[in-house]
């Protein structure tokens, strides 16, 4: 492959990319009025890792979505959701369906009340395709580092540090097998989890009257659906089985 279509092939991530987040964005934030999200902007952050001499390595710079409540139509607590992560695509597969190589992501859950930081939840989502483990998995871990991120981006929080982790002693080497939980599919899961259920579903959208909840969820669900995952190239999960139900948007009822 020449350098000129490199770059090509990783200005069409980045295109792809940027388009899917402006989609989710703004459906979210009709999900959910009250959340702030920094950086807001797909050019702050995305960015092609050139490091990765001959590859298409989309790297996903810290994310934090905050005041979201701990479940969909609770009152409270609100909590700080930090993301991250980095996904590699096949080059050959740019032009017409992309389809993800290799991911890695990160997640990070804060509680604040007063000036007591709580980290609640952490975890990292992984592939790995060795023998005897999960090719897709998550393991439990601290990630009392993504507390920057919220310091970085908003003022209030600067001063603050985490005063409990939750997660200090959880076993971290344990792998639960996933979907390929890459970040837009976590991303998905944040949703998923936090802005919408059974009754705000059926809730009406106030800026498109007919329109219904379900529906800017939905959108969520197809815009984050723009790429196949690994499935398409392990033998293991091709062989009798439908390989694109790997990736987690197809997981979900809606």
């Amino acid at each position: 492959m020449t350098q000129k279509n490199l770059v090509q092939k990783r200005n069409k991530a980045l295109k792809l990319a940027g388009e899917c987040w402006r989609k989710c964005h703004a459906q979210m934030r009709r999900l959910d009025p009250n959340i702030n999200v920094r950086p807001s902007k797909a050019e702050d952050l995305f960015e092609i890792d050139y490091k990765a001499s001959d590859k298409v390595r989309l790297i996903i710079k810290p994310v934090v979505i905050w005041t979201l409540v701990k479940r969909a139509g609770s009152k409270k607590p609100r909590v700080y959701i930090v993301l991250s992560g980095a996904i590699d695509f096949d080059a050959g597969t740019i032009s017409e369906r992309p389809v993800a190589e290799w991911f890695s992501t990160q997640i990070g859950y804060f509680c604040v009340s007063g000036r007591d930081v709580e980290h609640v939840c952490g975890a990292h989502y992984d592939f790995d395709p060795r023998t005897a483990h999960p090719v897709f998995h998550t393991q439990l871990t601290s990630q009392t580092e993504m507390w920057h991120s919220v310091t970085s981006h908003f003022d209030a929080m600067r001063g603050h540090s985490v005063s409990i982790d939750h997660m200090n002693s959880v076993m971290s080497n344990v792998r639960f097998p996933t979907a390929q939980m890459d970040f837009f599919s976590v991303l998905l899961q944040v949703c998923s989890d936090h802005m919408i259920n059974e009754t705000s579903a059926k809730l009406t959208d106030n800026e498109q009257p007919g329109r219904t909840n379900l529906d800017l969820y939905n959108e969520v669900c197809e815009a984050v659906n723009f790429f196949s995952g690994y499935g398409e190239h392990h033998r293991g999960l091709r062989a009798g089985r439908d390989a694109s139900c790997a990736r987690s948007p197809y997981w979900y009822s809606h």
